[in-house]
């Protein structure tokens, strides 16, 4: 079989005579490019068609031949609707070039090249100086029409809008080649700039005004452009020279002027508002706009209390704390102080010539110092004499004040002191006078003392009479703690001469004679506890044993009493608060609860055991704990002073009855120089 006029030969096949040929079908013939396959023929002319369903095998030879056509191509061209129109090219052979058409152009359009298809898909237009039709190209068999389609997108422009002092700001519009902008924007407002416009640059570097209805042909570029702003900075300065004005651009800082120092003021800044509110900080902040700078000045106004501290300190309370006052500011009037004894003025700008200050209309010329002005205030002493005789005209007295109090008489009587009807304290000439109006009541006493000859036991067991004594002098006492005698100093010496007294001569078992004056205290071996000996009491007394210096006891065998003028003394001791008189234990009068808060054993020593029990209940009295109502160097020489927390919490006497006792004892004449 011959494909005439192919390329293409098909391989020779043996049959046997009489066999079809190729068993009756027509074989299949390779595709050739560029070709059209038309049929087998049995003729070499390629007139008759061969007949395969019916040509058998003879001796001879047979040939089948082939009829190809070769294939001829259009090309057109689309223009789509831009540029120019060209016409189609015909009759081109498989493997040629297509002519290229010609140049495409339209104002506003851009001409990107010639593709296959309308959607254009190929990666790139029709080369036409390298592209020919052929299956390498097309990907496959090329139809013998091709269509190519021009592509073209429409020309547009990107106009940028800029500022020159900006670099943030950025606005573009895209616009057609050869239209304008429609939407122009607003030329920003740019803080510390005004007058700003847009402007194109120009080739040659300089710039023209921006055009907005000239066509774009190409990207542009515009600028804002501005005028930097200047302002003026006024100074106000209401002390000392007032600075020049300074010319200040945007972004510059401000010169600080200074100004002249004053000892009278301070100053305090520059400010922004006339109630300087917001301080200019010269360093760090830039003006964006024209304005006033104020100058702040200050004084500092102190307050003082103005206490002459006669007779002694008032005690001044609520003082202002020095303050500040800005120049040409009134001072806001503080709130009044306060002094113990003084009634408050006001203030005035003079330590010692008082002029009331106006805080309402008076301004002051710099740093101050206001003084407050008092009127000290009198305060009466009103007097009772209790049944008494002499002077009770009210003395009027200012607080602090010190002075003589009238000494009143009464019958059977010697006066004590003055005390204050309010809390019972003793009020002497050595007194201050509180911030109150006062009561005086008159305290008298009957004097319980002892004769002055009455013989005192010393440490050394020798004996001096008791109006011999001296202050520090050593006596012989007896320690109820221990059991033991011991050694004790005299702390106080009292002395009364021609007072007409209730007299009490003693007489005991072994002779000892005992003078006591209106009442004494002894140690009562039989009843083993201190006793007061007076009046009402003596004659349950009579038979009873009393203790003596040697150990030994004695009995009370009668009592003589009578009235008398005479001198009498009482002395009392340190420790033990007890001593002997002409032999006999003894203590002061009104100490008998006081020595008797602890029982006493046979041997009349405390009973430490009970002693604890009391004191694990009721504690011990600390200094402090006495608030004042015994001096310190005493509550130290005393030792019973402590357990009165013990003799309250028994009942044994009351908070008043201390207070009496403290009051009678620090109101005689006493000396702890030891």
């Amino acid at each position: 079989m011959n494909n005439s006029g192919a390329f293409v030969t098909v391989d020779v096949t043996y049959y046997e005579p009489g066999d079809l040929v190729n068993g009756g079908v027509a074989p299949d013939v390779s595709h050739v490019p560029g070709y059209k396959f038309l049929g087998w023929f049995a003729d070499e002319s390629l007139t008759v068609p061969f007949d395969f369903e019916n040509t058998r095998i003879t001796d001879e030879k047979t040939y089948v031949y082939a009829k190809w056509e070769a294939l001829s191509y259009t090309v057109n061209f689309h223009n789509k609707g831009h540029g120019a129109t060209y016409r189609s090219q015909e009759n081109l052979s498989y493997d040629s070039m297509i002519e290229y058409p010609g140049p495409m152009y339209e104002y506003g359009w851009k001409f990107f090249g010639w593709y296959r298809d309308e959607s254009f898909s190929q990666s790139k237009p029709w080369d036409f100086a390298r592209d020919r039709i052929n299956e390498s190209v097309f990907g496959g068999a090329p139809d013998t029409t091709i269509d190519l389609y021009a592509k073209w997108e429409a020309m547009y422009f990107t106009v940028t809008f800029s500022s020159s002092v900006d670099p943030n700001y950025k606005e573009e519009r895209i616009v057609g080649q050869g239209e304008t902008i429609t939407d122009v924007p607003s030329v920003p407002n740019v803080t510390g700039y005004n007058g700003g416009q847009w402007v194109v640059k120009k080739g040659d570097g300089s710039t023209e005004a921006f055009n907005a209805g000239a066509p774009v042909e190409s990207d542009l570029t515009v600028e804002a452009r501005y005028s930097i702003n200047t302002y003026r900075i006024n100074f106000d300065n209401p002390i000392g020279p007032v600075p020049n004005d300074q010319i200040v651009v945007y972004g510059s800082k401000i010169t600080d002027p200074g100004v002249s120092s004053t000892a009278s003021w301070d100053f305090c800044g520059w400010f922004t508002d006339p109630s300087f509110e917001q301080e200019w900080a010269f360093d760090e902040e830039f003006p964006n706009r024209s304005m006033t700078l104020y100058a702040k000045w200050e004084c500092t106004i102190s307050f003082d209390p103005n206490d002459d501290n006669q007779p002694k300190s008032h005690d001044i309370t609520g003082m202002p704390s020095s303050i500040k006052v800005v120049y040409d500011k009134k001072i806001t009037e503080p709130k009044d102080p306060s002094g113990t004894g003084l009634s408050f003025k006001g203030w005035s700008t003079s330590k010692t010539t008082y002029s009331k200050f106006d805080f309402t209309k008076e301004y002051v010329g710099g740093h101050t110092t206001l003084y407050a002005s008092w009127e000290k205030r009198l305060y009466t002493i009103n007097f009772d004499l209790d049944g008494g005789s002499g002077d009770s005209t009210p003395q009027q007295r200012y607080y602090g004040q010190k002075g003589n109090l009238p000494t009143p008489s009464k019958k059977d009587h010697t006066f004590g002191h003055w005390e204050r009807k309010d809390n019972k304290a003793v009020f002497d000439g050595n007194s201050e006078m509180p911030a109150s109006d006062i009561y005086l009541k008159a305290t008298y006493s009957k004097n319980p003392c002892v004769d002055p000859n009455t013989l005192i036991t010393m440490a050394d067991y020798s004996v001096k009479a008791i109006k011999d004594l001296e202050f520090g002098d050593m006596v012989l006492g007896f320690d109820h703690y221990t059991g033991q005698r011991c050694a004790v100093p005299v702390i106080l010496i009292e002395n009364l001469y021609d007072v007409e007294q209730f007299i009490m001569d003693m007489t005991f078992s072994d002779g000892t004679s005992l003078r006591f004056i209106y009442r004494h205290g002894l140690f009562d071996a039989t009843l083993n506890r201190y006793v007061t000996v007076d009046e009402e009491s003596y004659p349950s007394l009579i038979g009873h044993q009393f203790f003596k210096d040697d150990g030994s006891h004695v009995t009370l065998v009668s009592v003589v009493t009578s009235y008398e003028v005479t001198d009498t003394c009482a002395i009392l001791t340190a420790k033990t608060m007890n001593h002997y008189y002409n032999g006999i234990l003894g203590t002061v009068p009104e100490a008998d609860e006081v020595m008797n808060v602890f029982e006493f054993d046979g041997n009349h020593v405390v009973d430490v055991a009970k002693m604890d029990e009391l004191i694990a209940i009721y504690g011990i009295m600390e200094y402090e704990d006495f608030n004042g109502l015994i001096d310190r160097e005493a509550y130290e020489l005393l030792d019973n002073v402590k357990y009165f927390s013990v003799i309250l919490g028994t009942g044994a006497l009351t908070e008043e009855d201390m207070v009496y006792l403290f009051s009678q004892f620090q109101s005689q004449e006493k000396d702890y120089g030891l």
